[in-house]
């Protein structure tokens, strides 16, 4: 991240204008050794803030990433999360909701929440596997470019950590869902999986933090601004502020 010459006027300005700035300069550049610093001082509440920042934008990216990785291999990433299960607990309450297959009393509640895979109850599937491409679609869908878990608009505010974390959240459902309704355990290999996609998201967040989590000694390195030039912008920006 690099200091543009624009951008140091426009922080000075606004140091300037924070109660204290000039007092400060008065140890600035040779003078007279500075006391530590206030925590809550406006310096270190901007630090923190773009502190706070860079960390999400490095998990918002991480996530992004760990979301293409799932689009590359969808199928892959169903059966790790136990929605090929689930897609044959769907196929099985709608043979049993049809009477083909005894009912367990549990077919309202898979039936009424496959919806929100996208898949019709009352729609002609050939076996399982017909259920399999429709999740597969929603996935791709939902994840895609404009998808409302990769788009992250809305109630999310852009948050793509979250948005994450609540897409796995859903899957895991269904995977816990279709293991009440078959009998079977295939939640625990979903929850391997989220615990799993979350850790390879948090080890890329830090090397994007490592990479881009520049301080402000690190920023002000790669600009092109000498020692003598940013001396020369203080004392124009606080001959301007005198005016």
């Amino acid at each position: 991240m690099k200091v543009t010459q624009k951008q140091l006027k426009q922080i000075i300005r606004e140091e300037i204008q924070q109660e204290g700035f000039l007092d400060k300069l008065k140890g600035m550049f040779g003078g007279k050794k500075e006391e530590p610093e206030d925590p809550e001082s406006p310096k270190n509440r901007a630090t923190a803030k773009a502190a706070k920042e860079a960390e999400r934008a490095a998990s918002d990216e991480a996530s992004e990433l760990e979301m293409r990785k799932i689009l590359k291999d969808v199928d892959k990433f169903m059966k790790d999360m136990g929605l090929k299960n689930y897609a044959k607990a769907v196929h099985r309450a709608m043979r049993a909701d049809m009477q083909l297959a005894p009912a367990t009393g549990n077919e309202y509640f898979v039936l009424s929440d496959a919806e929100e895979l996208g898949i019709n109850p009352k729609g002609n599937y050939r076996g399982a596997g017909g259920i399999e491409r429709a999740i597969e679609k929603y996935i791709t869908r939902q994840l895609g470019p404009m998808g409302f878990y990769r788009d992250a608009r809305g109630v999310l505010g852009g948050n793509k950590t979250k948005s994450l974390d609540l897409f796995l959240g859903k899957m895991k459902g269904f995977a816990h869902q279709g293991d009440k309704y078959l009998g079977t355990t295939r939640a625990l290999d979903a929850e391997e999986r989220e615990r799993r996609i979350k850790a390879e998201r948090d080890a890329a967040a830090r090397e994007q933090r490592k990479k881009y989590g520049m301080s402000d000694r690190d920023a002000f390195s790669e600009s092109k601004l000498t020692k003598e030039d940013v001396k020369q912008i203080i004392r124009e920006e606080i001959k301007n502020f005198k005016r």
